[in-house]
């Protein structure tokens, strides 16, 4: 049975949530949300399109979520994991998720996101459903939890995953993950 009840929080009293938009229908993707108390959604996509399910490219997805009465901020332009500043790919032209831990940009997307867990419940959501093969988890967790913020995964089943942390991935791998 999933886990519903409301998440522990961190030792700074925040608690952020993620969530795939994966392959869900708009009325399935608001009833994760209904589940787990979330209020405000962070698309933290670098490019928010998607291409089959039309319904999560950014302007209908704000639409949805505002119309729900939940609040939509796009970060993905700060903490997204596929950046366009070329200083933030490897020599072989992929994301190096060091460097974009390390810019100026991604602390400041970081520094919203906890200000936002302090008067939300948040979500961050990003295209792929499995966080392990996700930035949320392997890019954007990691620097949360070293701010004392408790990461939980919306799964799509309705259950609650704790971020594990996980041992970086090829990078050739970065190819496949949503961001």
């Amino acid at each position: 049975m999933p886990q519903t009840a409301a998440p522990t929080h961190g030792p700074d009293g925040a608690t952020v949530q993620t969530i795939g938009l994966s392959n869900h229908s708009p009325e399935r993707f608001l009833e994760l949300l209904r589940l787990h108390g979330i209020d405000a959604v962070a698309d933290v996509r670098s490019r928010p399109y998607a291409r089959y399910a039309k319904h999560f490219r950014k302007e209908p997805l704000e639409r949805l979520l505002r119309g729900a009465g939940v609040a939509y901020v796009f970060l993905g332009h700060l903490v997204g994991g596929k950046p366009d500043d070329p200083a933030l790919l490897g020599q072989d032209g992929l994301p190096d998720y060091e460097r974009i831990a390390a810019s100026p940009g991604f602390a400041e997307g970081i520094a919203r996101i906890v200000q936002g867990a302090r008067r939300y419940t948040v979500a961050l959501a990003c295209a792929e459903e499995d966080p392990s093969r996700c930035h949320r988890s392997l890019l954007i967790a990691p620097a949360l939890a070293a701010r004392g913020v408790r990461v939980l995964h919306i799964r799509g089943h309705g259950g609650l995953e704790p971020d594990a942390p996980r041992a970086p991935e090829p990078r050739a791998s970065l190819l496949d993950h949503a961001g």
